[in-house]
């Protein structure tokens, strides 16, 4: 009876105390990779939280596993500010962590032979599924695990703010295909499509749904009953309902904004679509931690599928972080496998070292949010410090220059976001990038030291040949050095852009001067002055359709389609502006002395203009 009434006692205790913390094991044992006590653990998170809720973030859902078994379960802040706090009943979006679903289904299918990853990916979808190659040179899945298939970045017919808009996973792709740049295999550029071709994949070799697949072999397996994949959540109606009941923030100064539209419907959503609780993200953490975990027949798929497959930089040794099948590596006092993740309106970090047995889930409702997870995770799994005689590194200024980012558009007129990262040498061993202190720890790698929390990068590799540096490999994509050509061109495209929008205003003033002051007089215009207020006008016109453009087409939730109207209105500006110049060069002996110099700067600024839409691609 006393063992009964002990157990019971038990459960009571515990019952009353899960919706706030689950502890599972013993807590007075064992430690975290930093040190910090088990026993201690709690303690350690709240006052870790203590310092960033309702100050820096809005709310949060921390979930740490050891050996199999859910240590430590809570939440923290708001779920919606002023009104309800978090639980860790809420759900919260995963964004990019979601990919490791993919990743994990593909090794499934490659125990059972259905999946080659080394084979060439068209052989797995239907005939002239992929139709802007470039290259002759096969994509394999290794391609799509390392983001390496040479695709460019697209920003437009990825998500829906209507849910009954979203097309199917095979549409959605068909839609959303960029051009492939560069040749498989030789820069890394962090790919949403690529990840979203993987599921597409799985569906095709499963002849399942990559949503119903994902529930059936991975999600029901490990009882993640509270957790849907399905971009609308088909797959599980209740989360949709319990996704309402948790509002997504940005932080703007000192104060938490709702952001708008804040529920986006991705249709290549194996990239990057779960919403689920802090306690079903750590089962599935769990199960990657455990050999007897149901996931797999064989432990040792698991186990290979762990291993580290692509290492950044050819440069840099064995020990330094790369990609284990699409799970990314990092070397903090162990080494970790996981992934990040931000959506519109949240962010996510799972994180967890398969040599000690150690996982971490953050969640928060809080777009952009890098420092409450990236510094949390830092903080239980201690920073890697090597003890390094540094004499014998290269010094740190051969690798000081700038580098263009290769995770953009290189096509069409959103190609005009390119950005440029500039390296600077503070002493021999140390780099600095936007105020971030980079320490070298191996020949050619550079590790975070101090600086901007927010950065999420952790290590930087250069890949030298014959003394100059060829590529830099940072987490989510390669930077390839930029010439001075490189630059100049970018700043004169801005530069052009800014003088066709000045003078579009001023041009705009001076003709409603000149109009008034005719009108007082009683003058009458001449031909050449009625094609200047004509090209004048439709510079005017032309500035505002590239300015609406522009702000639909990085909506997230433009399609490309809709953006033909845009195109129409470019060329025909680009047909107009020779003939108008043409005419006003034929008649310029009308020209009046006093209107001359209005003229040429209309010629002038239209033509630069024009010369600006057609170079960066202001037609598609």
């Amino acid at each position: 009876m006393k063992k009964i009434f002990l157990l019971l006692a038990m459960v009571a205790v515990i019952t009353v105390s899960f919706p706030l913390t689950v502890f599972a094991v013993d807590m007075a044992e064992g430690a975290t990779p930093s040190g910090i006590a088990f026993s201690e653990l709690e303690g350690f998170i709240d006052d870790f939280a203590e310092g960033f809720i309702g100050t820096e973030t809005v709310g949060a859902a921390v979930a740490v596993v050891q050996n199999g078994e859910l240590i430590f379960n809570k939440a923290y802040g708001d779920a919606i500010v002023g009104e309800r706090q978090a639980g860790i009943d809420d759900v919260w979006e995963w964004g990019s962590v979601t990919k490791l679903l993919i990743w994990t289904s593909a090794f499934q299918l490659v125990e059972q032979g259905k999946l080659d990853l080394n084979a060439d990916i068209r052989q797995y979808l239907p005939q002239d599924f992929v139709r802007k190659l470039r290259f002759d040179t096969p994509i394999t899945f290794y391609n799509l695990m390392h983001h390496n298939a040479g695709w460019e970045d697209r920003y437009t017919d990825l998500f829906h703010s209507d849910p009954a808009k979203v097309r199917s996973l095979e549409e959605s792709l068909r839609a959303a295909e960029p051009n492939q740049i560069f040749e498989p295999g030789a820069v890394m550029a962090y790919s949403n499509y690529g990840t979203g071709l993987a599921g597409f994949i799985i569906e095709r070799l499963s002849g399942e749904a990559f949503s119903d697949y994902v529930n059936n072999h991975i999600f029901k397996p490990l009882g993640m009953n509270d957790t849907s994949i399905h971009p609308t959540q088909a797959d599980n109606p209740d989360i949709s309902a319990r996704r309402d009941q948790i509002v997504g923030y940005t932080l703007a100064g000192e104060v938490f904004v709702p952001v708008n539209n804040e529920r986006l419907y991705i249709g290549i959503y194996p990239a990057g679509s779960v919403i689920g609780t802090s306690t079903d993200a750590a089962k599935f953490i769990t199960a990657l931690l455990d050999d007897a975990a149901p996931l797999f027949n064989n432990p040792a798929t698991q186990a290979e599928m762990l291993m580290t497959s692509h290492w950044f930089g050819a440069s840099n040794p064995v020990p330094f972080p790369g990609i284990a099948h699409g799970f990314w590596e990092n070397i903090t006092t162990v080494r970790t496998l996981g992934h990040g993740g931000n959506t519109l309106s949240f962010s996510a970090k799972l994180v967890f070292s398969p040599d000690t047995g150690f996982g971490v889930v953050v969640l928060t409702n809080q777009a952009g949010e890098e420092r409450f997870c990236s510094v949390l995770v830092s903080e239980l799994f201690g920073e890697y410090a090597p003890e390094l005689d540094t004499g014998g590194f290269p010094d740190a200024q051969d690798f000081a220059g700038v580098y263009g980012n290769q995770r953009r558009s290189h096509t069409g007129f959103t190609k005009i976001m390119q950005s440029f990262v500039v390296f600077e040498a503070e002493d021999e061993n140390t780099l600095l990038y936007e105020g971030v202190k980079f320490r070298q720890v191996s020949p050619y790698v550079f590790q975070y030291s101090e600086g901007d929390e927010n950065l999420d990068i952790g290590t930087v590799c250069f890949d030298v040949k014959d003394g100059a540096v060829i590529r830099v490999s940072m987490m989510y994509g390669d930077l390839l050095p930029a010439s001075r050509l490189d630059i100049a061109f970018v700043y004169s495209g801005f530069a052009m852009a800014g003088i066709g929008g000045l003078y579009a205003v001023v041009s705009a003033i001076l003709l409603l001067i000149g109009i008034i002051k005719r009108k007082r007089r009683k003058t009458k215009s001449c031909l050449v002055q009625k094609l200047n207020i004509a090209l004048c006008l439709s510079l005017l016109l032309t500035v505002v359709n590239n300015v609406i453009l522009i702000i639909r087409a990085f909506s997230l939730t433009a399609a490309y389609t809709s953006l033909r109207a845009h195109f129409i209105i470019n060329i025909a500006y680009a047909v107009f502006v020779p003939v108008c110049v043409g005419l006003m060069i034929w008649k310029r002996k009308e020209m009046l002395k006093k209107s001359r110099v209005f003229c040429v700067f209309s010629i002038v600024c239209s033509v630069i203009f024009a010369v600006f839409l057609c170079v960066w691609e202001f037609f598609c």
